[in-house]
């Protein structure tokens, strides 16, 4: 016994622990949606020997103290988090933590010291020669040779993740970019002609450090076009007389997109490659031909994956899917309706006396279940005759759902089969699957599950939030939807009964589900809910590197510019495109492109847009071009800012208040309310504020008012709602912004202007819309000839908004409504402002309205005659709209200016 004792004794003794080389080696300090929460570090031993960091600390942009007995071993990792619960949700390596402070989202400075000194430092930023990919895109900051000096040339980003807001990074493994040297430097690169015409080779000329041990470096080249990118290519480079390096590409045909990039690799094998494996891991250039001459700037949309580019080419008509895209859409509601595991799970889940091993047995069967759904929907989809695929559909299901029924019998047993059956048949929906469609508890709780497998702590919660909201739909969605049936009820009450049940299932969900799982179920939820609860289809999601680009040439000025593996979506009536914060378009990161169903909407929201600037809103900016999908002309197109956080910082407001778009279809505060800008108060402000300005009146109010509403703003905002006959702008079509950090106020942003100057839903196409009353929008407006005031009266009354209602109707702010609306009228929207601004649009797009129309095959004098007609009734608005303001009674008795 005592000889085991000394010989273990002699075992730790021996055991030697250096104050060797403990260096920072990989740093997650902006996570996607600005979650600090989820920030970590991790350190790793370069030493051959255990290194005892106990008591150490991290400095700097962070605090913490490294706990006693810690011990890193020869090449093995510490990850050291913010917050260990909310980390290991993410990742299954081990951390320590939580340390105190953030990491600055811009860069930082973060020190390793122990009794002796400073043991390793960094600061980065979040700006070149620093990867940009680390900045919130889900990529970590890596160092690629652990031993090699602290400098920005060692550092790199970790592999993009495929999802935006998906958290990457290799805690505790090996660095993606590992290197056991620093790999050579590439540097004074040089891409001649940066805009080559078709058949000009292109120069690639850069130096390469250090040249004692380096192998001969490679360009390396990808051509892009027509939807596909071809197999990468390789040109080995020559030494120049001035010591660099050159290598040559090719010449390539016109509409050509070039990717390039440099290979430098030592003896060693250490590689480098220039641009690094960042946002965008490539240089390109497009190849041009003569620039016809243009009115407007020319854009090209192209993409390097078939799929996105076939889908870009197709495009939606106006607001309305194809034939094809409505016909896919239902085979696929079809089967997920006639296969309904959804609903099923959630009998199933309601059952209190459900076994553990009879929940574990359920799960491997719906799983199985979804991929056989997902099969056969594939299957089918692949018919190209969609009307031959939605003849097979019933036939296929009926087997497919019978199988089902068949494999859950089998796991539950006849007997409680059987029960499952009879609850099943208790519960179905009333309305026929409206109140399903509107609120799908069901659909979300499966969703939720299938992705995440629920402990067995947490299911008897979420079985009781469920339980509970499923309970409350019922009883209080159903007789809304009678009293809507028989005209009792509008449609905005069932809207605003069906919020109540979200925020209610929302806030007993929250506490059962950990923050991945609340993060899956709200964007889960937002996609795949659409206008009035019915219908919905999951959105595609975004990614942080895309696989296409944009090209702009501004006619005017001869400035080009590309714009690379960014993401391009199809959006209603044209194109939705993001690009990448260390290089925006004129100050934006997301981009609309766009021609509205009506060529009088393309006129009326760039001209609206200019009137909320002029009158000192913040608006959107706006442009006009002449767009090309690959080789395809398209004809000229509108393109408008979105208001996001470069909209923000564009109108030197703060990035970090809270944005929320308005959907006038939601359901409740929350469902109205998409908040754009992520942040810790969710809609608790914005509850806030709207209960104060609901609850007060008069002097009240107006303190109120005053408190939390930039009232110059806001009275601006209405103002040019009211000149503009903008209906659709009181309770819809706008962001609502918070300054949460500085002034405390709320403002209110234009967004969709189509329907301004003159036109609602039942406007003829000659006829302009020019008595929107006064007093719309105010609590207390009633529909045209009184009665009770409910939503599409006349194609275009509705009842005010959460913040036109009080506002509007307070005699306070109602006072400076009406003084700045005379004063715009009599300023700024009148003849002599506009009509200049009208006949010089009209002017700049004639010759892009001919062009458009022989590219689409139509009359292009008919297509002229249209546009000096909506010119026309542009005109005529202003006009008319101007002597129905200023001849109402209210207006008359404010002073002019």
């Amino acid at each position: 016994m005592f000889l085991r004792f000394l010989i273990c004794w002699l075992t730790i003794a021996s055991v030697h622990y250096s104050h060797g080389q403990i260096v920072i080696n990989e740093i997650f300090y902006h996570a996607p949606d600005d979650v600090d929460r989820l920030e970590w570090i991790e350190l790793t031993n370069t030493e051959k020997a255990a290194v005892d960091v106990s008591g150490w600390s991290l400095t700097g942009g962070i605090e913490y103290t490294i706990p006693k007995s810690t011990i890193v071993e020869p090449g093995q990792y510490l990850v050291i988090c913010k917050d260990s619960n909310l980390f290991r949700e993410f990742y299954d390596t081990p951390a320590i933590g939580g340390f105190e402070k953030s990491i600055g989202n811009g860069g930082d400075t973060i020190e390793l010291t122990n009794d002796s000194g400073i043991v390793d430092a960094i600061t980065f930023t979040d700006e070149a020669p620093w990867p940009v990919a680390a900045d919130g895109y889900g990529a970590s900051l890596e160092r690629i040779a652990p031993s090699s000096p602290n400098v920005a040339t060692n550092w790199s980003a970790s592999f993009v993740p495929e999802k935006v807001g998906t958290p990457g990074g290799t805690p505790g493994a090996r660095n993606a970019r590992y290197s056991d040297a620093s790999p050579p430097q590439v540097s004074d690169v040089e891409v001649t002609p940066k805009w080559p015409a078709p058949g000009e080779p292109i120069a690639v000329t850069c130096a390469v450090q250090p040249k004692a041990s380096l192998r001969v470096p490679n360009v390396i080249y990808q051509i892009v076009k027509n939807g596909t990118a071809s197999e990468e290519a390789t040109v080995p480079m020559t030494k120049t007389d001035a010591g660099k390096y050159q290598g040559m590409v090719p010449g390539q045909k016109a509409g050509a997109l070039i990717r390039i990039r440099i290979q430098a690799t030592d003896e060693s094998g250490a590689q480098r490659f220039h641009p690094s494996p960042d946002l965008r891991p490539a240089m390109s250039v497009y190849v041009m031909t003569d620039l016809t001459p243009a009115t407007v700037p020319m854009a090209y949309i192209i993409s390097a994956d078939p799929e996105v580019a076939s889908a870009l080419k197709a495009g939606p008509q106006g607001n309305r899917l194809s034939m094809q895209a409505r016909m896919m859409s239902q085979v696929q509601r079809m089967i997920a309706s006639a296969v309904n595991l959804e609903d099923a799970w959630t009998q199933l889940m309601l059952d209190e006396e459900l076994s553990q091993q009879t929940h574990v047995e359920l799960r491997t069967l719906f799983r199985e279940q979804v991929l056989k759904r997902e099969e056969l929907t594939a299957k089918i989809l692949k018919n190209t005759d969609m009307r031959s695929a939605m003849q097979q559909v019933q036939k296929s299901a009926e087997v497919a759902n019978g199988d089902f029924e068949a494999s859950l019998e089998k796991v539950l047993g006849a007997e409680a089969y059987s029960a499952y059956e009879k609850r099943a048949a208790e519960s179905q929906d009333p309305s026929g699957g409206f109140i399903k469609q509107m609120l799908p508890l069901e659909r979300l709780w499966f969703a939720i599950e299938n992705q995440f497998e629920s402990s067995d702590e947490q299911r008897p919660q979420i079985r009781k939030a469920m339980a509970s909201v499923i309970e409350d739909r019922r009883t209080q969605l159903v007789p809304f939807l009678q009293k809507l049936q028989t005209g009792k009820a509008g449609f905005e009450e069932v809207q605003a009964a069906a919020g109540e049940i979200e925020s209610s299932m929302w806030a007993t969900l929250k506490p059962a589900l950990s923050f991945r799982q609340n993060r899956f179920a709200r964007r889960w939820y937002s996609q795949n809910t659409s206008m009035m609860g019915v219908g919905g289809g999951k959105k595609s999601a975004s990614s942080p590197r895309g696989a296409s680009a944009f090209v702009h040439i501004d006619t005017s000025t001869g400035k080009k510019q590309v714009f690379d593996f960014i993401d391009v979506k199809p959006r209603s009536a044209g194109f939705k495109i993001r690009f990448h914060k260390d290089q925006l378009f004129n100050g934006m990161s997301t981009a609309n492109v766009i021609f509205e169903v009506k060529e009088r909407f393309v006129l009326a929201e760039p001209l609206a847009f200019d009137l909320y600037r002029r009158v000192g809103v913040p608006a959107c900016v706006t442009d006009f071009l002449r767009l090309h999908i690959d080789d395809k002309m398209v004809g000229y197109h509108l393109l408008f800012e979105q208001p996001n956080r470069a909209f923000l910082r564009r109108n030197e407001r703060n990035a970090n208040g809270d944005l929320y778009k308005l959907l006038w279809y939601g359901k409740g505060i929350e469902g109205k309310y998409e908040l754009k800008t992520p942040t810790d108060y969710g809609h608790e402000k914005l509850r806030n504020v709207l209960r104060q300005l609901e609850e007060t009146e008069g002097d009240e109010q107006w303190a109120v008012i005053q408190k939390n509403i930039n009232i110059e703003q806001v009275v601006n905002y209405f103002v040019v709602n009211m000149c503009l006959s903008h209906w659709d702008g009181f309770f819809n079509n706008y962001f609502a912004y918070h300054d949460v950090k500085d002034s405390g106020k709320w403002e209110l942003y234009p967004w969709d202007q189509d329907k301004t100057w003159g036109f609602h839903d039942r406007t003829g196409a000659n006829e302009v819309f020019t008595d929107l009353p006064l007093t719309f929008g105010m609590e207390g407006d009633v529909p045209p000839g009184g009665g009770e005031p409910r939503m599409f009266a006349q194609g275009w009354w509705r009842p005010g908004g959460e913040f036109s209602k009080p506002l509007l109707a307070n005699t306070h702010f109602r006072k400076r409504f009406l003084s700045r609306l005379r004063t715009v009228l009599t300023d700024t929207y009148n003849e002599e402002v506009y009509f200049p601004v009208i006949d010089r649009l009209a002017e700049r797009l004639r010759p892009e309205v001919t062009i458009r129309a022989e590219a689409r095959g139509q009359d292009s004098e008919k297509a002229q005659q249209l546009l000096a007609k909506n010119v026309g009734l542009l005109k005529e608005h202003l006009t008319k709209r101007r002597e129905f303001l200023l001849g109402q009674d209210e207006l008359k008795a404010v002073s002019p200016p």
